[in-house]
């Protein structure tokens, strides 16, 4: 089995699609991580029976697998798969269907772990949002990039880069108080997304797209005295924070409504 790598709800479908309609794709990560709970070993089991069936007894997923130190419940292609171990615990889904279905299935799913594990502190905590925004044309595309990050007005840049055929924006790392996020991004052809594992599911990339990978983190969070609050209130701000800094990424490469650069 693939472990998904970590890391949202806003939903950017539509705002950003190409000449010909094509919606913008989004997979989302959520992680959380703990000190070793040794207890986890007794609680495999039940964790894993409530992960995979509703109260009602309808099975959440298809599959599910019992490890040694981790339970998983998933689909077959793994583009919706959820995970708790003795030290962490996740939920992954590509081409979410509508607006608020990951803070949905977040709030349905990392509840399990904090009430068997009695989960009071995490080490870390974060999401992790990619965005597949259809474009006409890859070549274009680079030369927005170059354009909206880069001195493409210096002729020093213009000489070293005149042969210009791709271009990823390197990641930029910062900090926003307790709060961590980085941003990278770069033009894309559908086969990338299966050589650099960014999908586990391949069917309906678009041939050339913008790819933005939003990460958004803290460390060190005391849970309090409702600890399901307090990881609900921290995905309410990273979604907010990971929208505002896509938005302005997209007004900044492809353009916004408004700015006059579409």
């Amino acid at each position: 089995m693939r472990t998904p790598r970590s890391l949202g709800a806003f939903s950017f479908s539509g705002k950003f699609a190409d000449d010909s309609g094509r919606k913008t794709i989004r997979k989302s990560i959520f992680e959380m991580r703990y000190e070793p709970q040794p207890h986890f070993f007794d609680k495999r089991g039940a964790i894993l029976d409530q992960l995979y069936r509703d109260q009602s007894g309808s099975a959440n997923f298809t599959h599910w697998q019992l490890r040694d130190s981790r339970v998983d419940v998933f689909e077959p292609a793994f583009d919706r798969l959820c995970f708790v171990s003795f030290r962490n615990a996740g939920y992954h889904v590509e081409y979410q269907p509508s607006d608020n279905y990951f803070r949905d299935q977040v709030r349905k799913y990392m509840r399990i772990p904090l009430e068997h594990l009695d989960l009071r502190h995490l080490v870390r905590i974060g999401i992790r949002a990619g965005f597949v925004h259809p474009v006409g044309s890859f070549d274009e595309t680079v030369k927005r990039i170059a354009r909206a990050l880069y001195r493409t007005d210096d002729p020093r840049f213009n000489e070293l880069t005149k042969d210009l055929v791709d271009v990823q924006a390197i990641p930029f790392i910062c900090k926003e108080g307790r709060y961590s996020f980085r941003i990278q991004a770069g033009a894309m052809r559908a086969t990338e997304y299966e050589e650099l594992s960014l999908f586990n599911k391949f069917q309906g990339l678009p041939e050339f797209s913008l790819w933005v990978d939003i990460d958004y983190s803290t460390t060190g969070l005391d849970l309090g005295t409702d600890p399901h609050k307090t990881v609900m209130e921290f995905i309410e701000r990273a979604e907010e924070r990971v929208a505002q800094k896509h938005d302005l990424f997209m007004k900044m490469t492809l353009g916004g409504p408004g700015d006059g650069r579409r």
